[in-house]
Formats: structure tokens, C-alpha cells, sequence
């Protein structure tokens, strides 16, 4: 146990157990649905980089997308407004109003989900602030060598889905058509690929998972037709997705590169739930931060602290990451002491915006504490177990809800946990001589499939387990 761990201990044995209750919530989220590049890089043999290398002649059109390469699709942007107004319910009160801090990637689809994400929730555009070093942090990629060692291991030792020779078959024969100029995908080997000077995981695999994530984003965003109208939507999209994320989390859920290129998004995130450095009120700063990135965001937050989710049966597979889906942390409690951490993966099933799906992100851990909703501290101890301090940035003002903007007042965990120390020996003194605040909680009772909150929902809210 180091310093970080003792600090937070000695933390809550000194807080008043009858201090100010708060109510924090920190949301990672994915970006909109977006077009695909007509190239297809590193993901297929270099001699094959269009996509209708992979298709038979009667497949060789695509249609548009309507916007440029990566950016998001036109049709599916009110689909991100209608996801703030179904969240702002259920986020913290503090003064009998809602701050929220929307920060984004330096990343145009991000930057677009935001100004949406924020018109939905009735955030001022003007306030969205970029920061590509939460999302990418400070430290350098491993040497070469290294990485693609690495990822060579990575293939050979994460098990494939059961049923993935009859999809890769399945999707050439039935969808993609045969007779392309690249082999069919299923004859193609996997492989790592140096791509402009980076490593990469090549091969049938990724081919297929760029297919299957193609029709979803055609689906999303209402381009037609999906597929060359060979599937039945939306059964048939769920169906081949499981090659997608075969390959994503191949790609995006490696240990020791997380730990290098995301310890600053989970740092930034749980200190989010914790933080005392909001304001000089420190117990009574209730607030949100959306952090707007990728689905490598989010897959890196769920290696750090192995957490799975189950989508809703008969919709995505296990662990999805589709468009404007998110990852949300919540903090409840009384006191420091009592505080605890609930957290939950949300999505939508295709067509249906409208439904806002919340399911447990579990850790799969067989440790009672690890039973949500879990002890702050248990939560704390895991981030510090896993977290590259060295390839974190100093926490701005954006990430507490204060009034100065960008100004650098924390840097790393332990001198953070000192100065909670030292807030909570104040607060001690100073909880006997203030008034208790109101809080709004917002706790998921997965087993009832309800949700409890002193706010009502603009939208329906689903819980289901």
C-alpha cells in the first residue's frame, strides 16, 4: 500500500461520518456514429487497400456516406442531442442547478459529439473544452520490437468467439460475395503489420471487423442500402459484430499499452469522483464530467479495472462499445468515509434511440468488495494498483467544476491525497458549525431494474440486468 493509499485511509478515519452528503458522476463516452475511411490501411494485406477488394463485382459500390472520412454521419446527430436529454436528469445537483463539464478530443467527430451532446443537455457550446492529453496522455509508445512482440502474443493467446469460422465464412459467402480481388477473408492469416511506422494487428480478422462495423454505422446512420440489402436489420448486424469486437479488443484492450496510453483517462476519471479541489465548499462541490472519446477510451477503462457488461440479450455482444455508448462512474455518500461507487455501461439498441439502456459494468473479480455498490476506498486502491502515474498530466479546472479556467492545481495522486487529508481535518471542524446541503442521488437498483432519483428523466430510462 504506498502513500496515495494511506492518505486516502487516513482520510476517512479523520472525516466527520455526518459530513455534507455529495453526489459526483464522471461519464466516458464514444463519439457519434461515423463514415469509414474508402481506405482501409493497416487493417488488410498492403496490396489490398479498398474496400472492394474484399467484395464480389456485384458489391463494388458503396454508398455515400454524406460526410467526409471519420466525421459523423448527418442523420444520426439528433440521435446525440436526444442522449443529453435522456442523462441530464439523473446527474448531481449542486445549488439547485446542474454543472456539467463536457471535455472533448482534439478529434473532429468528438468535437461535433460534443456541441451536440451539450445542446441536448443545455450546456453552453462556448464552455466545451479540448484537451487531447486526458484522451492520449504524455508517454511515449514501447520500442518497436517490443510492441509488435506484444501484440504477437496478444493474437495467439485471446480466444476467438465460438462460432467465428462460421461467421468469417458467413459474412464472404453471404454478404460480401465472392470472387474480389483479396482472398476471401477467411483464407487471409492474421497478422502484425508495421503501418507507417506503427504496429498493427492485419489481417481476415480486422478486415471482418471493419465490415461489421461498417454496417452498423450504415444503420446508424440511416445509409442506403446497408449491406447491398443482404441482411436482416437489426438481427443480422448484431449477429456479425462479434468479429468486430474479436478484433477490437485484440486491438485496444492490451495491458501493458493501456497502461502507457490511458492512465490519464483513468486518472482524469476517478478524480473526477474524489476530487476535493472544485472550490473552497469542497464537501459540497456536486458535479459531472463528460469526457467525449473513442471506443478505445472506453476499452481501456475496462482492461485497467476489468469490468465487463452484458448488453440487453438479443442486442450487442458482450463488452460493445457502439456509437454514443458510455461508461458512467457515479459517487454517493454522506461522508468520505461512507462513500460508494456505482458503475454502469448505457447504450442504445439499434432503431431505438429513444430507449437508454443501463446495464452493471461488473468487476470480475471474485472479491466481496468488489460487489457494487463498492467502498471509494476499494475503488481508489484499484485505480492505484493499476495507473502509470508518469503518464498523467496535472488535473485542470474543467475537470472540478470551478470557475478558473485551465488552471493547473493538482499533480499526480499523491500530493492530491495529501491535500484531501488536509480538508477533511477542516471539515471536521468546520461540519459542527455548517448546515447540511440537500443531494440528489440517482442509485440503480439492478435487481428491481428501477432507478431512484429526486429528478425525473426527460427520456424513459431502462435498467435491466
Amino acid at each position: 500500500m504506498n502513500f496515495f493509499v494511506i492518505i486516502a485511509v487516513l482520510s476517512f478515519l479523520l472525516c466527520d461520518s455526518e459530513g455534507t452528503p455529495f453526489s459526483r458522476t464522471a461519464i466516458v463516452i464514444r463519439h457519434c456514429a461515423r463514415s469509414l475511411d474508402p481506405i482501409m490501411g493497416y487493417d488488410g494485406p498492403a496490396m489490398y487497400p479498398g474496400f472492394e477488394n474484399y467484395t464480389s463485382p456485384n458489391h463494388s459500390h458503396f454508398p455515400a456516406w454524406g460526410s467526409e472520412p471519420m466525421h459523423c454521419l448527418p442523420h444520426a446527430l439528433q440521435d446525440i442531442v436526444q442522449r443529453g436529454q435522456q442523462l441530464i436528469g439523473s446527474l448531481p445537483v449542486h445549488n439547485n442547478e446542474k454543472k456539467i463539464n463536457i471535455i472533448a478530443d482534439k478529434v473532429s467527430r468528438d468535437n461535433t459529439t460534443a456541441v451536440y451532446l451539450a445542446q441536448g443537455l443545455g450546456v453552453d457550446r462556448n464552455t466545451i473544452v479540448t484537451d487531447a492529453t486526458i484522451f492520449h496522455g504524455p508517454c511515449p509508445h514501447l520500442p518497436l520490437d517490443e510492441e509488435v512482440k506484444i501484440y504477437e502474443q496478444r493474437m495467439r493467446d485471446y480466444p476467438r468467439p465460438a462460432n467465428y469460422d462460421e461467421l468469417m465464412k458467413s459474412m464472404q459467402q453471404n454478404v460480401l460475395g465472392l470472387g474480389g480481388a483479396a482472398p476471401p477473408v477467411y483464407d487471409i492469416p492474421n497478422t502484425v503489420r508495421i503501418y507507417e511506422g506503427k504496429p498493427y494487428v492485419s489481417g481476415g480478422a480486422a478486415v471482418a471487423s471493419q465490415f461489421s462495423e461498417m454496417f452498423l454505422m450504415q444503420t446508424l446512420g440511416h445509409i442506403s442500402p446497408v449491406a447491398w440489402d443482404t441482411l436482416s436489420l437489426p438481427d443480422d448486424i448484431y449477429k456479425y459484430l462479434p468479429l468486430h469486437y474479436y478484433y477490437r479488443h485484440i486491438r485496444a484492450r492490451v495491458p501493458q499499452i493501456v497502461k502507457l496510453e490511458l492512465s490519464n483517462m483513468l486518472f482524469h476519471t476517478a478524480d473526477t469522483l474524489w476530487s476535493q479541489h472544485g472550490s473552497q465548499n469542497v464537501n459540497t462541490e456536486n458535479f459531472t464530467n463528460i469526457y467525449v472519446g473513442h471506443d478505445t477510451d472506453l476499452d481501456g477503462l475496462a482492461t485497467f479495472l476489468n469490468l465487463t457488461w452484458q448488453p440487453k440479450q438479443g442486442t450487442y455482444p458482450v463488452n460493445a462499445t457502439p456509437p454514443i455508448s458510455a461508461l458512467r462512474f457515479d459517487i454517493n455518500g454522506t461522508s468520505l468515509e461512507d462513500a460508494k461507487v456505482t458503475m454502469s455501461f448505457l447504450y442504445s439498441p439499434i432503431g431505438e434511440p429513444d430507449q437508454l439502456i443501463y446495464v452493471p459494468a461488473i468487476i470480475t473479480s471474485k472479491s466481496p468488495q468488489a460487489q457494487q455498490p463498492i467502498d471509494l476506498q476499494y475503488f481508489l486502491s484499484l485505480v492505484d494498483d493499476v495507473i502509470n502515474a508518469s503518464c498523467t498530466t496535472p488535473m485542470a479546472s474543467h475537470d472540478h467544476g470551478s470557475s478558473k479556467e485551465h488552471e493547473e492545481i493538482v499533480v499526480g495522486f499523491s500530493a492530491a491525497a495529501a491535500f484531501l487529508l488536509i480538508v477533511c481535518i477542516v471539515g471536521v471542524f468546520l461540519s459542527n458549525h455548517k448546515g447540511k446541503a440537500k443531494v440528489v442521488r440517482h442509485d440503480v437498483d439492478y435487481e428491481d431494474e428501477v432507478v431512484t432519483s429526486n429528478s425525473s428523466l426527460n427520456k424513459q430510462l431502462l435498467y435491466s440486468s
